[in-house]
């Protein structure tokens, strides 16, 4: 299990734009192979700031993903709108309950 956490700061004016991608790309995300959870949400206190929160199986799964349609049809549209992005991958500890 692998997780990203990739925060983005959208250009102004950009938001809804943004959103509007995002009513998209997330329930097709969620249905991607190997996906486990895929959220995305707007940073608390911030006008342009939003993270992707998303668990995968496997890192092939996340760069599968990567590569899907929904993905490439929407990637110069997000690209348009992000001024800043910093991704970061988690390697979860397994804890035993």
């Amino acid at each position: 299990m692998i997780g990203f956490y990739v925060n983005l700061k959208i250009k102004a004016g950009f938001e809804a734009k943004f959103e509007e991608i995002l009513k998209e790309i997330v329930p097709a995300s969620r249905k991607d192979k190997g996906c486990l959870s895929y959220e995305c949400g707007k940073v608390a206190g911030a006008q342009s700031e939003y993270c992707f929160m998303e668990i995968w199986d496997t890192l092939a799964s996340q760069e599968a993903h990567m590569k899907s349609a929904h993905m490439i049809k929407n990637a110069t549209a997000l690209e348009s709108c992000k001024d800043s992005q910093e991704v970061k991958i988690i390697n979860f500890i397994h804890v035993e309950e």
